[in-house]
């Protein structure tokens, strides 16, 4: 009798041993340019490669300040994050690799972008790579490892589109820092806004669908934090900061 469950029972360890969750990312925001990428999935990558190069991230660099854009990425489990930017001639340029693994939600930061402010207009892709066992996670996917992730999108450096392009040269929001309010004005309705802190978690979520607000800012503790803005179908991000 024992003879015959020895072979149930490593059948079972081995499912138990080989059986490992996928990681994958839900979500990769941006704050802070000109045109921010907002992506959201609920199912991971096939073969753990996802190609987005649809999707755009348009920095101006005589607009945004690169020391205001930030990263806001969602992952099913901790892992090793990091972010690349290819640039032509220079090669892969990693601009931000976690110090060990991290937890979800990250708000990811990087000086190294300003590297970009030398950067001609064009299109540069943009590598998420995210590994629950790889310390310093490359670029390429494998279809074979579920615990690894690599999604790709663009990143377009464009000089011409400026503040007057997006119809949001009338918007204006004060004071800044704020206390317990804050007011907006804009030419035509502030149609939504939402508050991230610094973490990237969203604090407050506001649709005024008219030309002037003011937002009650009292139930936010002291702190940096990242102001949303979509203005007539045009969206932007502004760093506020209460005391």
């Amino acid at each position: 009798m024992t003879k015959k469950l020895l072979p149930v029972l490593f059948m079972m360890i081995s499912v138990v041993v080989t059986a490992q969750e996928e990681f994958f990312f839900t979500s990769v925001e941006t704050t802070g340019t000109t045109q921010d990428l907002d992506f959201e999935t609920t199912e991971p990558a096939e073969d753990g490669f996802g190609d987005h190069t649809d999707m755009e991230i348009i920095i101006n660099p005589e607009i945004d300040n690169f020391e205001d854009i930030a990263f806001l990425l969602s992952f099913t489990q901790d892992a090793y994050v990091k972010l690349i930017v290819e640039v032509p001639v220079v090669g892969s340029l990693p601009i931000y690799t976690s110090e060990g693994t991290v937890e979800s939600p990250l708000t990811a930061t990087s000086g190294l972008l300003s590297a970009l402010d030398l950067a001609p207009d064009g299109e540069y892709g943009l590598i998420v790579v995210g590994s629950t066992t790889e310390e310093d996670p490359t670029a390429e996917p494998d279809p074979n490892d579920p615990g690894k992730e690599v999604l790709k999108f663009t990143v377009v450096i464009d000089r011409t589109l400026g503040i007057d392009d997006m119809d949001l040269n009338a918007f204006s929001y004060y004071p800044n820092p704020m206390e317990n309010q804050l007011n907006l004005e804009a030419a035509s309705d502030i149609d939504h806004l939402v508050l991230y802190n610094i973490l990237g978690q969203e604090v407050m979520n506001k649709t005024p669908n008219r030309k002037e607000t003011q937002i009650n800012t009292s139930g936010l503790k002291a702190g940096v934090y990242i102001m949303k803005v979509n203005v007539d179908g045009h969206q932007k991000s502004f760093k506020v900061v209460k005391n």
